[in-house]
């Protein structure tokens, strides 16, 4: 039973404010709008309160992303870490190589398509390889959308979580992960992340929009027109400054 149905896409803002300035992580925002429902819903979110936050001080750990290929886009990268941040509230970084001090490693890399997932538990690593997935050739939206699914299915593989995107079919073949609407986590995996996740380092951050970190002036610098358009409004000089008269007689 799905009881965190998560739907977003490429159009979704994940923004990761801590307290230093290596551990922020923007997802631009799109200008197209989005057909879904839950999609538009969220992009009027990001409009109106520049998505979100994380609070400095209250999460710990990191999960470490490294792209090693170039046959999908860095748009979906960003919508895997999307899905991921906004159920699990946790930092997510792009690295170009590993890097020691990560909770856990989601490599995706171009291997010759020997298996679409591999998963390496002494080294809480798990490696996607792309060209497994592009093995038929799909269009570049649809390598894409798969791309997507197995990086939140690489995330909850490196942290004990087991398979994402289905509970009842965790070695999928391609058509069925095509078929996948999206890569909805699910009551098992959410279960085994607060389980393990502590004990393997990395705990989850309180998150509010930007709008209200600009307002109790902790927000991290705008990424984006939204955000920017909210940092200015909350730092602007007010047009009627206000002014205190002063009366020697009564204000002694």
């Amino acid at each position: 039973m799905n009881l965190h149905k998560i739907t977003m896409s490429m159009a979704l803002v994940a923004v990761v404010g801590t307290a230093t300035a290596d551990t922020n992580a923007t997802v631009a925002a799109k200008s197209k709008v989005p057909a879904n429902i839950d999609e538009r819903i969220a992009m009027h979110e990001i409009q109106r309160n520049g998505g979100w936050v994380f609070k400095p001080g209250t999460g710990r750990g990191y999960v470490a992303i490294v792209n090693r290929q170039s046959k999908a886009s860095e748009d979906a990268i960003q919508a895997g870490i999307a899905i991921v941040q906004d159920q699990y509230k946790v930092d997510i970084k792009i690295l170009p190589e590993p890097k020691f001090g990560a909770v856990a490693t989601i490599e995706l890399v171009s291997d010759g398509g020997k298996s679409t997932v591999v998963w390496y538990p002494d080294e809480m690593r798990t490696v996607v390889d792309v060209d497994a997935l592009a093995k038929d050739r799909p269009e570049k939206s649809v390598l894409d959308e798969r791309v997507k699914k197995q990086i939140v299915r690489g995330f909850g593989i490196s942290l004990g979580g087991g398979y994402v995107c289905t509970s009842r079919s965790p070695l999928s073949p391609m058509k069925t992960l095509n078929a996948l609407d999206n890569c909805d986590t699910y009551l098992e995996m959410d279960m085994r992340f607060q389980q393990n996740s502590e004990a393997f380092g990395l705990k989850s951050f309180d998150r509010v929009t930007y709008r209200q970190a600009a307002q109790e002036g902790w927000a991290p610098v705008p990424k984006d027109k939204y955000q920017q358009r909210i940092w200015d409004k909350v730092h602007q000089i007010p047009d009627k400054p206000i002014t205190i008269e002063y009366d020697p007689k009564v204000d002694k």
